[in-house]
């Protein structure tokens, strides 16, 4: 199993993701977790609360997803109120085109999250239809390095969190400050041109 720190309010039943604002998903429309409680903690200021989160071992990993280019332009093109669809539509089809790539090639999902992020697009309704598409298309979560060695991990799919405990600051133990490192599975090499 793996444990992670959240930090932000008491979850009232089960985990759910809530409507990213803008600016505010760096990484992606999803529960945010760090391996660090003291980034939970910095989150959890003004009333908030920092919480355990224990999730499943079999997670589906956003970095080693891959689907046919045309779902992925599927999804561009049937999004309700995507910012900018024409432009993204077209960047992204460039980069795939620049690259060899015919609509059924396999292409990494983690491509299309990323030209959403750096798109500025994601917030509200969009980022929750995102979340719940690479649900549907076997995406759970993605793994992100952030400083040093704090891993952030972004939860597409609550279903993969199995536990949660609010932890107060005093019960926290030394050796829980640092959660261990994750390690992806590792992944054949690639054979697909990609973005």
């Amino acid at each position: 199993m793996i444990q992670l720190w959240h930090g932000g309010s008491r979850w009232n039943g089960k985990p759910e993701v809530q409507a990213p604002k803008q600016g505010r998903y760096e990484c992606g429309p999803g529960i945010n977790l760090t391996t660090h409680y003291l980034r939970a903690r910095k989150y959890a200021t003004g009333g908030k609360v920092t919480t355990l989160v224990t999730l499943s071992d079999n997670i589906r990993w956003l970095e080693q997803a891959k689907l046919p280019l045309k779902d992925l332009v599927q999804f561009l093109d049937e999004t309700p109120r995507l910012p900018g669809r024409a432009a993204l539509k077209e960047d992204f089809l460039q980069r795939a085109i620049e690259r060899g790539m015919a609509m059924d090639d396999l292409c990494p999902v983690e491509r299309l999250v990323n030209v959403l992020i750096n798109s500025e697009a994601l917030a509200g309704k969009v980022g929750l239809h995102l979340a719940d598409w690479l649900t549907r298309n076997g995406v759970d979560a993605a793994l992100h390095r952030a400083m040093g060695q704090e891993q952030w991990v972004i939860v597409f799919n609550p279903a993969i969190i199995v536990k949660h405990q609010v932890v107060p600051a005093a019960s926290v133990k030394l050796d829980q400050y640092e959660m261990p490192q994750i390690k992806l599975p590792s992944m054949p090499a690639e054979r697909t041109p990609c973005l």
